[in-house]
């Protein structure tokens, strides 16, 4: 499955491209009310209950599941536990010691940036970018977002380009959210 490379991204809402080539909005609204769907079963397994049939086409949420099912085997493996409040705990030793890790969320993954951070950041997804341009095959978790799911370069390349604009409206970094629909909203830190 390719990345939907023309996402659109502004403060308030994520853009996608849906399965059937429409744009789907999906707004902080859209992930509260979607939120109450998601649960916590007695396994500390996430899982989606009681989704309207609508909305699970509208908004991907296969690709969603998907996440969980990468969510529930790290909490099968010990390396997290994900808490009523669907917060995530990390568990490994890595998480407790190095700065800034990507942090897990039932909606996907999220990190902050400083500046300079946000410029190596940005000219690692250009690497990525042309090495997937040029057919180089990539195997480190760097190039994988979302299930395991191969992105293209052109995803690659529009997230440079999120993250260079956002970092060079603030000298304090950015915020990098990538969410289970495989889009992505990159925000200046003030």
């Amino acid at each position: 499955m390719s990345a939907h490379a023309d996402t659109k991204i502004n403060q308030e809402e994520i853009t996608y491209q849906g399965e059937n080539n429409e744009f789907v909005n999906l707004s902080e609204t859209d992930l509260n009310e979607l939120q109450k769907s998601v649960k916590i079963n007695e396994n500390g397994h996430i899982h989606l209950e009681n989704v309207p049939s609508d909305q699970y086409q509208k908004y991907g949420l296969q690709y969603l599941e998907e996440h969980f099912n990468l969510l529930n085997e790290q909490v099968d493996n010990g390396q997290i536990i994900i808490n009523q409040d669907l917060s995530i705990t990390d568990l490994t030793v890595k998480a407790r010691a190095v700065y800034g890790e990507w942090t897990n969320h039932w909606w996907g993954y999220d990190r902050n940036f400083g500046k300079i951070a946000a410029e190596k950041y940005a000219k690692e997804c250009n690497k990525v970018a042309t090495k997937l341009a040029i057919g180089v095959a990539l195997t480190a978790p760097f190039y994988w977002v979302s299930a395991g799911i191969a992105l293209s370069s052109g995803y690659y390349f529009l997230l440079e380009s999120a993250v260079n604009e956002a970092n060079a409206k603030s000298n304090r970094g950015v915020e990098v959210k990538i969410y289970w629909t495989r889009n992505y909203s990159v925000k200046p830190l003030y």
